[in-house]
């Protein structure tokens, strides 16, 4: 989704001048050198105005996330995080950030890192969210609820759920019946040594 926001082609029109010409040169030229084409080639995706806003929000994290001047040239990053920026904790509310660790990638969030004073009781010290396993569950539902054909019937059938609290928020839910689970297994373990102790 990020990619389709970002790209101009998904707008409808043709854009010429993106890349730099020049040999050994493979950098992407400020949108303002970019040429669009007066009408519109394919069917648009986007508007420009939603493209547009895409363009000045991305610029405007760029200015906060480095605390470089809009005009100064953006550093080269060690990672590109396909999330960055975008994700918040459940628990909290707070921006996760990227990591990588060997060849898998993730966002976090660690309360002890954070400034905030609004951490709730009991969160845990690290979350973790998996990049590939988020954009498996994402990247379906946009295909079927952003471009799919039946993307009306989706939310005319989602929209209603989601002001319900089982559905808004089921992690609560499931948290509570693993703890019922481990409790009950740790109780039968517990019963279990009973019984089987040798008595002196």
């Amino acid at each position: 989704m990020w990619e389709v926001l970002r790209n101009p082609k998904y707008t409808g029109y043709q854009v010429w001048n993106r890349r730099a010409r020049k040999k050994g040169h493979n950098r992407t030229n400020p949108p303002d050198a970019w040429i669009w084409s007066e009408e519109p080639a394919r069917p648009a995706i986007v508007s420009r105005e939603e493209h547009n806003a895409v363009q000045s929000r991305a610029l405007a994290n760029q200015r906060s996330r480095r605390g470089v001047p809009a005009t100064t040239a953006r550093p080269t990053a060690r990672r590109d995080y396909l999330y960055r920026g975008l994700l918040r904790c459940g628990l909290c509310g707070l921006r996760m950030w990227g990591n990588q660790r060997r060849n898998s990638t993730y966002y976090s969030c660690q309360p002890t890192h954070q400034r905030s004073k609004n951490i709730p009781a009991g969160h845990p010290p690290h979350v973790y969210l998996n990049e590939e396993r988020l954009s498996g569950a994402l990247l379906p539902f946009l295909a079927t609820a952003l471009f799919g054909p039946e993307r009306t019937d989706c939310w005319r059938d989602c929209l209603p759920l989601g002001a319900e609290p089982d559905h808004a928020a089921p992690e609560a839910a499931h948290a509570q019946e693993v703890e019922a689970e481990i409790a009950d297994l740790e109780r039968r373990l517990t019963d279990n040594w009973s019984t089987s102790k040798p008595t002196t």
